[in-house]
């Protein structure tokens, strides 16, 4: 298995030419903004469903795309949790320069 760093780095790597020190500046720059910091280290098996979920939003984002499908993003959280991804993806909506598609 990958750590969650090398699974959000995968798109980098196969689909671009970056240098590694790029491609570890904005994977870092990815998991900072999904609130992951402290567990790149960590296998999927070792992170909850809802870090799963942002480790997923950090990938779709490290190509930096014109649009970002969100495929029913809270199902299978918590309430707590749900509401946490909600404002993360509105947070994220004011910040990155893409059209955000969700299906609830």
């Amino acid at each position: 298995s990958m750590s969650l760093f090398d699974n959000i780095a995968f798109p980098l790597r196969e689909h671009t030419r970056k240098k590694e020190s790029e491609i570890r500046r904005i994977v870092m720059e990815r998991i900072d903004i999904v609130g992951l910091l402290g567990a790149e280290g960590k296998l999927p098996g070792e992170i909850s469903g809802g870090m799963r979920k942002r480790a997923g939003l950090a990938r779709a984002l490290v190509l930096d795309p014109q649009i970002i499908l969100c495929d029913e993003p809270d199902s299978g959280l918590d309430p707590v949790r749900t509401a946490y991804l909600s404002q993360l993806l509105i947070d994220l909506n004011a910040q990155i320069d893409a059209t955000m598609l969700i299906v609830t």
